[in-house]
Protein backbone atom coordinates (compact mmCIF):
# COMPACT_ATOMS: atom_id res chain seq x y z
CA UNK A 1 0.00 0.00 0.00
CA UNK A 2 1.68 3.57 -0.66
CA UNK A 3 0.73 7.09 0.12
CA UNK A 4 2.31 10.43 -0.91
CA UNK A 5 6.00 10.14 1.20
CA UNK A 6 7.02 12.52 3.48
CA UNK A 7 9.50 15.29 2.07
CA UNK A 8 11.07 14.67 5.65
CA UNK A 9 11.06 13.28 8.75
CA UNK A 10 7.46 12.84 9.83
CA UNK A 11 6.01 15.65 12.08
CA UNK A 12 6.19 14.82 15.72
CA UNK A 13 9.43 13.23 15.42
CA UNK A 14 11.52 15.16 17.20
CA UNK A 15 14.33 12.68 18.77
CA UNK A 16 16.71 10.42 16.22
CA UNK A 17 16.36 7.71 14.28
CA UNK A 18 16.35 4.23 15.55
CA UNK A 19 18.04 1.41 14.18
CA UNK A 20 14.87 -0.39 13.04
CA UNK A 21 13.53 2.60 11.21
CA UNK A 22 11.63 4.15 14.04
CA UNK A 23 11.97 7.54 15.47
CA UNK A 24 11.61 9.00 18.64
CA UNK A 25 9.33 11.32 20.48
CA UNK A 26 10.47 13.23 23.16
CA UNK A 27 13.39 10.95 23.89
CA UNK A 28 10.81 7.68 23.86
CA UNK A 29 10.02 5.31 21.39
CA UNK A 30 6.68 6.51 20.16
CA UNK A 31 6.14 3.69 17.91
CA UNK A 32 2.74 1.94 16.33
CA UNK A 33 2.76 -1.29 14.59
CA UNK A 34 0.74 -0.56 11.08
CA UNK A 35 -0.64 -2.99 8.87
CA UNK A 36 -2.22 -1.92 5.52
CA UNK A 37 -4.30 -5.02 3.62
CA UNK A 38 -5.87 -4.21 0.34
CA UNK A 39 -9.33 -6.53 0.32
CA UNK A 40 -9.65 -6.84 -3.69
CA UNK A 41 -5.91 -8.76 -4.17
CA UNK A 42 -5.27 -9.66 -0.80
CA UNK A 43 -1.65 -8.11 -0.55
CA UNK A 44 -0.77 -7.12 2.92
CA UNK A 45 2.57 -4.72 4.10
CA UNK A 46 3.49 -4.10 7.81
CA UNK A 47 4.96 -1.05 8.55
CA UNK A 48 6.82 0.18 12.50
CA UNK A 49 5.81 3.94 12.51
CA UNK A 50 5.49 6.61 15.08
CA UNK A 51 2.92 8.55 15.70
CA UNK A 52 3.40 11.42 13.66
CA UNK A 53 3.62 8.95 10.37
CA UNK A 54 0.73 7.34 11.55
CA UNK A 55 -1.47 10.33 11.75
CA UNK A 56 0.04 11.27 8.42
CA UNK A 57 -1.23 7.95 6.76
CA UNK A 58 -4.78 8.23 8.08
CA UNK A 59 -4.98 12.10 7.46
CA UNK A 60 -4.20 11.77 4.15
CA UNK A 61 -6.62 12.92 1.42
CA UNK A 62 -5.55 10.85 -1.59
CA UNK A 63 -6.29 7.94 0.58
CA UNK A 64 -3.79 4.87 0.21
CA UNK A 65 -3.30 2.99 -3.06
CA UNK A 66 -2.74 -0.70 -2.95
CA UNK A 67 1.48 -0.74 -4.69
CA UNK A 68 0.27 -4.44 -6.41
CA UNK A 69 -3.28 -4.35 -7.40
CA UNK A 70 -3.64 0.05 -7.71
CA UNK A 71 -6.94 -0.67 -5.53
CA UNK A 72 -7.37 3.21 -3.90
CA UNK A 73 -9.55 3.57 -0.53
CA UNK A 74 -10.62 6.84 -0.29
CA UNK A 75 -11.04 6.75 3.21
CA UNK A 76 -7.37 5.30 4.83
CA UNK A 77 -8.86 4.24 8.16
CA UNK A 78 -11.17 1.47 5.96
CA UNK A 79 -7.71 -1.24 5.24
CA UNK A 80 -5.15 0.93 7.92
CA UNK A 81 -4.82 -1.23 11.07
CA UNK A 82 -2.62 0.65 14.03
CA UNK A 83 -1.69 -1.62 17.55
CA UNK A 84 0.45 0.91 19.55
CA UNK A 85 3.44 -0.88 21.15
CA UNK A 86 4.63 -0.41 24.45
CA UNK A 87 7.14 1.99 25.05
CA UNK A 88 10.28 1.41 25.79
CA UNK A 89 13.46 -0.36 23.76
CA UNK A 90 12.19 -2.04 20.91
CA UNK A 91 12.04 -5.38 21.45
CA UNK A 92 14.95 -8.10 20.74
CA UNK A 93 14.93 -9.91 17.61
CA UNK A 94 14.41 -13.54 18.39
CA UNK A 95 17.67 -15.85 17.37
CA UNK A 96 16.89 -19.39 15.77
CA UNK A 97 16.39 -22.25 19.20
CA UNK A 98 15.97 -19.47 21.41
CA UNK A 99 12.77 -19.20 23.81
CA UNK A 100 9.43 -17.26 23.01
CA UNK A 101 9.41 -15.26 25.53
CA UNK A 102 5.84 -14.49 25.40
CA UNK A 103 2.68 -16.05 23.99
CA UNK A 104 1.71 -14.94 20.15
CA UNK A 105 -0.52 -13.08 19.17
CA UNK A 106 -3.14 -14.56 18.12
CA UNK A 107 -4.90 -11.69 15.88
CA UNK A 108 -0.85 -11.68 14.13
CA UNK A 109 -0.43 -15.25 13.76
CA UNK A 110 -3.62 -14.96 12.13
CA UNK A 111 -2.06 -12.39 9.44
CA UNK A 112 0.79 -14.14 8.92
CA UNK A 113 -1.31 -17.07 7.70
CA UNK A 114 -3.81 -15.03 5.55
CA UNK A 115 0.12 -14.03 4.07
CA UNK A 116 0.85 -17.70 3.62
CA UNK A 117 -2.52 -18.50 1.83
CA UNK A 118 -1.99 -15.87 -0.68
CA UNK A 119 1.32 -16.65 -1.22
CA UNK A 120 0.30 -20.21 -2.33
CA UNK A 121 -1.78 -18.53 -4.86
CA UNK A 122 -5.11 -18.76 -2.93
CA UNK A 123 -8.14 -16.53 -4.38
CA UNK A 124 -9.50 -13.67 -1.85
CA UNK A 125 -12.48 -15.26 -1.53
CA UNK A 126 -10.84 -18.22 -0.70
CA UNK A 127 -9.01 -16.60 2.36
CA UNK A 128 -11.98 -14.89 3.26
CA UNK A 129 -13.54 -18.30 4.26
CA UNK A 130 -10.63 -19.78 5.93
CA UNK A 131 -9.92 -17.05 8.61
CA UNK A 132 -14.01 -16.69 8.91
CA UNK A 133 -13.85 -20.56 9.71
CA UNK A 134 -11.26 -19.37 12.38
CA UNK A 135 -12.56 -16.59 14.13
CA UNK A 136 -15.79 -19.08 14.31
CA UNK A 137 -13.83 -21.66 15.81
CA UNK A 138 -11.90 -18.92 18.30
CA UNK A 139 -15.69 -17.79 19.67
CA UNK A 140 -16.35 -21.31 20.28
CA UNK A 141 -13.00 -22.29 21.96
CA UNK A 142 -12.54 -18.76 23.59
CA UNK A 143 -9.15 -19.22 22.12
CA UNK A 144 -7.47 -20.48 18.97
CA UNK A 145 -3.58 -21.56 19.74
CA UNK A 146 -4.83 -22.87 22.81
CA UNK A 147 -7.53 -25.02 21.76
CA UNK A 148 -7.70 -28.65 22.68
CA UNK A 149 -9.05 -31.62 20.44
CA UNK A 150 -12.01 -31.67 22.83
CA UNK A 151 -12.93 -28.47 21.60
CA UNK A 152 -12.29 -28.66 17.83
CA UNK A 153 -14.02 -32.05 18.06
CA UNK A 154 -16.92 -30.58 19.59
CA UNK A 155 -17.51 -27.89 17.19
CA UNK A 156 -16.83 -30.28 13.79
CA UNK A 157 -19.50 -32.13 15.81
CA UNK A 158 -22.33 -29.12 16.65
CA UNK A 159 -25.45 -30.50 15.57
CA UNK A 160 -27.07 -28.63 12.71
CA UNK A 161 -24.02 -29.04 10.31
CA UNK A 162 -24.35 -30.15 7.09
CA UNK A 163 -21.75 -32.88 6.20
CA UNK A 164 -20.59 -30.55 3.45
CA UNK A 165 -19.94 -27.96 5.69
CA UNK A 166 -18.12 -30.02 8.35
CA UNK A 167 -15.96 -31.51 5.87
CA UNK A 168 -15.05 -27.76 4.99
CA UNK A 169 -14.36 -26.82 8.07
CA UNK A 170 -12.07 -29.55 8.94
CA UNK A 171 -9.98 -29.08 6.06
CA UNK A 172 -9.51 -25.69 7.17
CA UNK A 173 -8.56 -26.23 10.69
CA UNK A 174 -6.10 -28.74 9.71
CA UNK A 175 -4.47 -26.54 6.96
CA UNK A 176 -4.23 -24.01 10.06
CA UNK A 177 -3.07 -26.07 12.50
CA UNK A 178 -0.55 -27.49 10.54
CA UNK A 179 0.86 -24.32 9.61
CA UNK A 180 0.96 -22.57 13.66
CA UNK A 181 2.58 -25.99 14.39
CA UNK A 182 5.13 -26.14 11.59
CA UNK A 183 5.75 -22.25 12.66
CA UNK A 184 6.07 -22.89 16.34
CA UNK A 185 3.01 -20.95 17.30
CA UNK A 186 1.42 -24.24 18.67
CA UNK A 187 3.67 -26.65 20.67
CA UNK A 188 1.47 -29.81 19.59
CA UNK A 189 -1.04 -29.67 16.60
CA UNK A 190 -4.65 -30.33 17.96
CA UNK A 191 -6.28 -30.96 14.70
CA UNK A 192 -3.63 -34.34 13.63
CA UNK A 193 -6.00 -36.88 15.24
CA UNK A 194 -9.49 -35.36 14.20
CA UNK A 195 -11.37 -37.85 12.58
CA UNK A 196 -11.76 -37.06 9.18
CA UNK A 197 -15.51 -35.78 8.22
CA UNK A 198 -17.47 -38.43 5.96
CA UNK A 199 -19.26 -36.57 3.81
CA UNK A 200 -21.78 -38.71 1.56
CA UNK A 201 -21.64 -38.86 -2.30
CA UNK A 202 -23.63 -35.70 -3.51
CA UNK A 203 -26.86 -35.89 -5.50
CA UNK A 204 -27.63 -33.04 -8.74
CA UNK A 205 -30.48 -30.73 -7.97
CA UNK A 206 -30.87 -29.41 -11.40
CA UNK A 207 -33.36 -27.23 -12.18
CA UNK A 208 -35.78 -28.95 -15.17
CA UNK A 209 -36.20 -26.99 -17.83
CA UNK A 210 -39.76 -26.18 -17.45
CA UNK A 211 -38.77 -24.10 -14.28
CA UNK A 212 -35.66 -22.21 -16.21
CA UNK A 213 -38.06 -20.56 -18.76
CA UNK A 214 -40.65 -19.85 -15.34
CA UNK A 215 -37.26 -18.32 -14.57
CA UNK A 216 -36.80 -16.41 -17.13
CA UNK A 217 -40.40 -15.67 -18.04
CA UNK A 218 -40.94 -14.74 -14.18
CA UNK A 219 -40.69 -10.86 -14.59
CA UNK A 220 -37.74 -10.53 -13.74
CA UNK A 221 -35.01 -7.56 -15.36
CA UNK A 222 -32.95 -7.96 -18.17
CA UNK A 223 -30.07 -8.21 -15.86
CA UNK A 224 -30.89 -10.97 -14.10
CA UNK A 225 -31.94 -12.65 -17.48
CA UNK A 226 -28.45 -12.52 -18.29
CA UNK A 227 -27.37 -14.08 -14.70
CA UNK A 228 -29.64 -16.56 -16.06
CA UNK A 229 -28.47 -17.37 -18.99
CA UNK A 230 -25.04 -17.25 -18.56
CA UNK A 231 -25.59 -19.89 -15.49
CA UNK A 232 -27.64 -22.28 -17.92
CA UNK A 233 -25.92 -22.03 -21.19
CA UNK A 234 -22.26 -21.34 -19.68
CA UNK A 235 -22.21 -23.55 -16.72
CA UNK A 236 -20.94 -20.25 -14.34
CA UNK A 237 -20.83 -20.35 -10.67
CA UNK A 238 -22.28 -16.92 -9.26
CA UNK A 239 -18.53 -15.85 -8.88
CA UNK A 240 -18.10 -16.13 -12.32
CA UNK A 241 -21.34 -14.66 -13.65
CA UNK A 242 -20.42 -11.74 -11.33
CA UNK A 243 -16.74 -11.04 -12.93
CA UNK A 244 -17.88 -11.30 -16.62
CA UNK A 245 -16.59 -8.56 -18.34
CA UNK A 246 -16.98 -7.29 -21.58
CA UNK A 247 -13.56 -8.11 -23.15
CA UNK A 248 -13.87 -11.49 -21.69
CA UNK A 249 -16.27 -12.28 -24.78
CA UNK A 250 -15.08 -13.24 -28.51
CA UNK A 251 -17.87 -12.86 -31.12
CA UNK A 252 -16.26 -13.92 -33.65
CA UNK A 253 -14.21 -16.87 -32.69
CA UNK A 254 -17.36 -17.27 -30.47
CA UNK A 255 -15.42 -17.70 -27.26
CA UNK A 256 -15.39 -16.26 -23.35
CA UNK A 257 -12.93 -16.38 -20.53
CA UNK A 258 -13.47 -16.89 -16.99
CA UNK A 259 -11.74 -17.23 -14.05
CA UNK A 260 -12.72 -20.63 -12.57
CA UNK A 261 -11.65 -22.30 -9.24
CA UNK A 262 -8.14 -21.77 -7.70
CA UNK A 263 -7.26 -19.07 -9.83
CA UNK A 264 -6.92 -20.93 -13.59
CA UNK A 265 -8.34 -18.71 -16.60
CA UNK A 266 -10.23 -20.97 -19.10
CA UNK A 267 -11.80 -20.44 -22.76
CA UNK A 268 -14.85 -21.89 -23.48
CA UNK A 269 -17.32 -21.82 -26.42
CA UNK A 270 -19.98 -19.21 -26.42
CA UNK A 271 -23.48 -20.59 -26.49
CA UNK A 272 -25.29 -18.74 -29.16
CA UNK A 273 -27.95 -17.26 -27.34
CA UNK A 274 -25.49 -15.86 -24.84
CA UNK A 275 -23.64 -14.56 -28.10
CA UNK A 276 -27.12 -13.03 -29.22
CA UNK A 277 -27.57 -11.47 -25.35
CA UNK A 278 -23.92 -10.21 -25.59
CA UNK A 279 -24.63 -8.04 -28.35
CA UNK A 280 -26.57 -6.02 -25.64
CA UNK A 281 -23.93 -5.95 -23.41
CA UNK A 282 -21.32 -3.44 -22.67
CA UNK A 283 -17.92 -4.20 -25.21
CA UNK A 284 -15.48 -2.59 -22.54
CA UNK A 285 -16.74 -2.62 -19.02
CA UNK A 286 -18.47 -5.31 -16.35
CA UNK A 287 -21.88 -6.57 -17.41
CA UNK A 288 -22.42 -6.46 -13.75
CA UNK A 289 -20.76 -3.61 -12.69
CA UNK A 290 -21.04 -2.59 -8.44
CA UNK A 291 -22.59 0.28 -7.75
CA UNK A 292 -20.61 3.19 -5.42
CA UNK A 293 -17.51 1.77 -6.09
CA UNK A 294 -15.16 0.37 -8.98
CA UNK A 295 -14.91 -2.84 -10.13
CA UNK A 296 -18.14 -5.97 -10.40
CA UNK A 297 -20.38 -6.79 -7.83
CA UNK A 298 -20.14 -9.92 -5.89
CA UNK A 299 -21.58 -13.82 -6.53
CA UNK A 300 -23.37 -12.92 -3.50
CA UNK A 301 -25.71 -9.98 -5.06
CA UNK A 302 -26.04 -12.41 -7.82
CA UNK A 303 -27.44 -15.11 -5.80
CA UNK A 304 -29.82 -12.84 -4.58
CA UNK A 305 -31.26 -11.90 -8.04
CA UNK A 306 -31.82 -15.45 -8.73
CA UNK A 307 -33.40 -15.95 -5.89
CA UNK A 308 -35.82 -13.15 -6.15
CA UNK A 309 -36.91 -14.49 -9.55
CA UNK A 310 -37.19 -18.28 -8.35
CA UNK A 311 -39.70 -17.09 -5.73
CA UNK A 312 -41.47 -14.93 -8.24
CA UNK A 313 -41.74 -17.69 -10.52
CA UNK A 314 -43.41 -19.58 -7.69
CA UNK A 315 -40.20 -22.17 -7.55
CA UNK A 316 -40.73 -23.59 -3.65
CA UNK A 317 -38.15 -26.49 -3.34
CA UNK A 318 -35.44 -25.11 -1.33
CA UNK A 319 -32.67 -27.38 -2.52
CA UNK A 320 -32.87 -25.50 -5.55
CA UNK A 321 -30.43 -22.34 -5.62
CA UNK A 322 -28.67 -20.49 -7.83
CA UNK A 323 -25.89 -23.03 -8.44
CA UNK A 324 -28.65 -25.50 -9.87
CA UNK A 325 -28.29 -23.90 -12.88
CA UNK A 326 -24.87 -25.12 -13.30
CA UNK A 327 -26.03 -28.71 -11.88
CA UNK A 328 -28.56 -28.22 -15.12
CA UNK A 329 -26.13 -27.24 -17.08
CA UNK A 330 -24.25 -30.54 -16.62
CA UNK A 331 -26.76 -33.28 -16.54
CA UNK A 332 -28.59 -31.46 -19.06
CA UNK A 333 -25.59 -32.23 -21.75
CA UNK A 334 -25.08 -35.91 -20.45
CA UNK A 335 -28.76 -36.36 -20.54
CA UNK A 336 -28.77 -35.29 -24.13
CA UNK A 337 -25.95 -37.56 -25.08
CA UNK A 338 -22.93 -35.44 -24.46
CA UNK A 339 -19.71 -37.64 -23.77
CA UNK A 340 -19.35 -37.24 -20.14
CA UNK A 341 -15.00 -36.27 -20.65
CA UNK A 342 -16.87 -32.85 -22.66
CA UNK A 343 -19.02 -32.21 -20.18
CA UNK A 344 -15.83 -32.63 -17.51
CA UNK A 345 -14.23 -29.72 -19.87
CA UNK A 346 -16.88 -27.56 -20.59
CA UNK A 347 -17.48 -27.79 -16.09
CA UNK A 348 -13.76 -26.79 -15.79
CA UNK A 349 -13.59 -29.58 -13.69
CA UNK A 350 -9.81 -30.92 -13.44
CA UNK A 351 -11.17 -34.60 -11.82
CA UNK A 352 -14.14 -36.44 -13.47
CA UNK A 353 -15.63 -37.53 -10.87
CA UNK A 354 -16.10 -34.13 -9.73
CA UNK A 355 -18.06 -33.37 -13.08
CA UNK A 356 -20.19 -37.13 -12.20
CA UNK A 357 -22.05 -35.60 -8.89
CA UNK A 358 -23.38 -32.87 -11.21
CA UNK A 359 -24.44 -34.98 -14.15
CA UNK A 360 -27.28 -36.95 -12.89
CA UNK A 361 -29.14 -39.30 -14.20
CA UNK A 362 -32.54 -38.71 -15.64
CA UNK A 363 -35.28 -41.01 -14.86
CA UNK A 364 -36.16 -41.14 -18.65
CA UNK A 365 -32.94 -42.58 -19.05
CA UNK A 366 -32.73 -45.00 -16.92
CA UNK A 367 -36.05 -46.07 -18.23
CA UNK A 368 -34.38 -46.38 -22.13
CA UNK A 369 -31.48 -48.17 -20.22
CA UNK A 370 -33.73 -51.42 -19.13
CA UNK A 371 -35.54 -51.02 -22.59
CA UNK A 372 -32.82 -52.04 -23.97
CA UNK A 373 -32.88 -55.27 -23.26
CA UNK A 374 -34.74 -56.98 -25.90
CA UNK A 375 -37.36 -59.55 -24.37
CA UNK A 376 -37.45 -62.78 -25.34
CA UNK A 377 -40.38 -65.66 -25.67
CA UNK A 378 -41.01 -67.21 -22.22
CA UNK A 379 -42.79 -70.24 -22.10
CA UNK A 380 -46.28 -70.36 -20.39
CA UNK A 381 -45.83 -74.10 -19.52
CA UNK A 382 -42.79 -76.31 -18.14
CA UNK A 383 -43.81 -78.65 -20.40
CA UNK A 384 -42.57 -81.50 -18.55
CA UNK A 385 -44.37 -84.69 -19.29
CA UNK A 386 -46.78 -86.15 -16.50
CA UNK A 387 -46.69 -82.54 -15.04
CA UNK A 388 -50.23 -82.14 -12.18
CA UNK A 389 -52.77 -80.81 -14.13
CA UNK A 390 -52.92 -77.08 -13.53
CA UNK A 391 -48.98 -76.88 -12.36
CA UNK A 392 -47.22 -74.29 -14.83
Amino acid sequence: MTTAPPTSRPRHCEGSAHADGTHGHDGQDARFDTRTHCRACGFTADLRLCAGRVQDMLSNAAGVRCARCGTVYAQSRDMVTVRPIATGRAPARRTAGAPQSAAPDEAAVLERYRDDQAARGHSSATIRLRIGTLAAVRDFCGTLLDATEAQLSSFLGRPGLKPASRRTYYTQIRSFYQYAHAHGFVSVDPSADLPKARMPRGKPRPFSREQIERLLTSGAYHRTRVMILLGYYQGFRVSSIAAVHGRDVDLVRGSIVTTVKGGKTRSLPLHPLVAEVARDMPRDAYWFPARGRDGHIHGAAVTNLITRAKHRAGITDRTLTPHSLRHSFASHLVEDGVDIRVVQELMTHDDLSSTQVYAGVSSRRIRAGIDTLEPMPVPTHSGRAGSNRGTR
